[in-house]
């Protein structure tokens, strides 16, 4: 809306340029995002952003350049792209993989192009070059307390700074509370605001249309909404009833009306569980809830186009009856009966996204009693093939589908005893073994979001037996020579120096690899003078401990000749799922 009310001010615009966050088929425009799921709504905007031409010497079509990473990434970013290009009349150009330095493996070529794109980008030569990062890994843990049993938690801008914010639902306090971000990882001190009894789990939304992010909270027996007043608080609002035992909730606009809805799933230990939608009226409230029947003590919840009618349509975990529940949903704010497609025993979360590349939405189920995730790949018209499960710890929790290392592929970090655990998508509904960073105690839920404004998402999770949240930083995997100067004199028979190579940075979610590289200003022959082995070096994905140093040998030949010192010096090639630290070169003086 403050995009089409600024160029409804102008006339003869020859571009729009667009720098935001992205994500495959999504922009994220504040704290909400544009993404082909929900274009549609905002059509009749986006179709008065070039006003007609008046100066009759504008021949071509205006531009839009969308600089967000991986914006037109795959078919669905593709789609998006072209949709976007569609309802504007401009042509757009969009990067269908990292947007920023080219030696974190970016770039600012905007790849994908809907027609002739004239407008140059808009930042000069040496901002770009300045522009830095692509991380791929996640720091240490930093813990700040919220309230007793943390459950649920969830992420948006509460004080209107820009900055993410996080909110945790304290199931022994009848409370949430409202951590504010500082913008480089950092938490202020919670404030609490009382809800129903034993808060749960909780999402956000803009539920009074003030662009304030409201809240949603599910008590044990009702929902409460809380209004936010833009500063960090928030007012009380009404509570409004649902069905026996609400576990989960999840946004979407099920009646087409542009107001947001709820749906949540009620676990009904007595009987069939269900799923209530409660309609919004854009001013805070919501009408009365109507129930569909899913499976046995539904646990989670999420919205997506599960059948590509650009209708919203429901998936439903299942916990006791192991599978999940399809209902599509039929634009009006009903839906169809549930179909059911087979999961992991003791399902209590689920997500969804594209996991290969086909732009149909798949789904991941946390399966708690069997210590697996299940992976359903979609075929477009509401249907799943049948599940692959995956290995993923004890305990199992919460889930979060997100491109946490930069690739343009869809990865999934889930919670259990072992903290958070990363499964590295590859892009083709296949995934890496769990890759585990430590959090605090009996972590419950956990969401993403970029904490410290350095383009790529982070982690916080909420930890129900130490009272407090982990945050997880995204940090990079950096390589560095242990030492930068060696010196040895040649002997009579082969002389063995070792030199470590180290990686910093947190557990490398994907293989490091490490050419090592002789410099051109050597005075040493290469196996003449001396010989290295290995001639790479890899730091294997989840690597820890002692794993994460290598030594290069590097072999003094035996020489009788008199003759002046020498040097090896060694410098790192072109490293893959890591960048060079400071120490990235090293110099082997040998003595005559």
């Amino acid at each position: 809306d403050q995009i089409t009310q600024i160029l409804a001010l102008r006339t003869n615009i020859d571009s729009i340029h667009i720098v935001s966050h992205g994500a495959p088929g999504s922009l994220q425009l504040g704290d909400g995002s544009l993404d082909l799921d929900d274009i549609e709504c905002d059509r009749d905007s986006l179709q008065q952003w070039f006003s007609p031409q008046t100066d009759s010497r504008s021949k071509n079509r205006p531009n839009i350049l969308l600089y967000g990473c991986c914006v037109a990434a795959g078919e669905t970013g593709k789609a998006f792209v072209k949709r976007l290009s569609e309802l504007t009349g401009a042509s757009v150009a969009a990067s269908k993989n990292l947007t920023g330095s080219v030696a974190k493996g970016g770039d600012w070529e905007l790849e994908v192009r809907t027609g002739k794109i004239e407008a140059p980008l808009v930042f000069e030569p040496q901002v770009l070059a300045g522009y830095e990062y692509v991380l791929n890994s996640f720091g240490a843990a930093t813990n700040f307390a919220a309230g007793s049993l943390p459950r649920g938690i969830n992420v948006g801008d509460f004080n209107a700074d820009t900055f993410p914010d996080l909110v945790v639902t304290n199931q022994n306090d009848d409370n949430i509370s409202i951590l504010l971000g500082n913008g480089t990882g950092g938490f202020g001190t919670a404030s609490n605001f009382a809800v129903g009894s034993s808060p749960r789990y909780i999402t956000s939304g803009l539920f009074n249309n003030d662009n304030f992010p409201d809240l949603a909270v599910v008590n044990s027996s009702n929902i409460s909404i809380l209004l936010a007043n833009g500063t960090g608080g928030f007012y009380v609002g009404n509570d409004f009833n649902v069905g026996n035992t609400p576990l989960s909730i999840a946004v979407g606009n099920f009646n087409s009306d542009t107001f947001l809805d709820l749906a949540v799933v009620n676990a009904n230990p007595q009987g069939a569980g269900s799923v209530s939608i409660l309609l919004g009226n854009g001013a805070g409230s919501f009408g009365a809830a109507t129930n569909f029947n899913v499976g046995s003590i539904p646990a989670g919840v999420v919205v997506g186009n599960f059948n590509a009618d650009s209708l919203p349509d429901l998936a439903v975990a299942n916990s006791l009856s192991n599978n999940v529940s399809i209902l599509l949903g039929n634009g009006t704010g009903g839906f169809g009966a549930a179909t059911n497609f087979g999961a992991g025993q003791g399902s209590n979360s689920i997500a969804t996204g594209d996991f290969n590349g086909d732009t149909y939405l798949d789904l991941a189920t946390v399966n708690g009693s069997s210590n697996s995730v299940s992976i359903l790949l979609g075929n477009g018209t509401g249907g799943f093939g049948a599940a692959t499960d995956l290995s993923a710890g004890a305990g199992l929790n919460g889930i979060v589908v997100k491109d946490l290392n930069g690739d343009d592929k869809l990865d999934l970090a889930v919670t259990g005893t072992n903290g958070a655990a990363i499964l590295v998508g590859n892009g083709t509904g296949s995934f890496s073994s769990a890759v585990n960073f430590a959090a605090g105690t009996s972590p419950m839920s956990i969401i993403a979001g970029n904490f410290n404004a350095d383009t790529l998402p982070d982690l916080a999770v909420a930890n129900n037996g130490s009272d407090n949240v982990s945050v997880l930083l995204n940090t990079p995997n950096t390589v560095n020579f242990g030492a930068a100067t060696y010196t040895r004199t040649e002997g009579t028979t082969d002389t063995a120096v070792d030199i470590p190579v180290t990686l910093t940075g947190g557990t490398p979610l994907g293989d490091v690899t490490v050419p090592i590289v002789i410099d051109p200003s050597s005075t040493a022959t290469q196996n003449s003078d001396y010989t290295i082995s290995p001639t790479t070096v890899i730091f294997p994905a989840g690597a820890t401990g002692s794993a994460l140093t290598q030594n290069i040998a590097v072999t003094i030949k035996p020489d009788n000749l008199p003759e002046n010192a020498e040097t090896a010096i060694l410098n790192f090639g072109a490293i893959t799922g890591g960048i060079a630290g400071t120490t990235k070169q090293t110099t082997l003086n040998i003595a005559a």
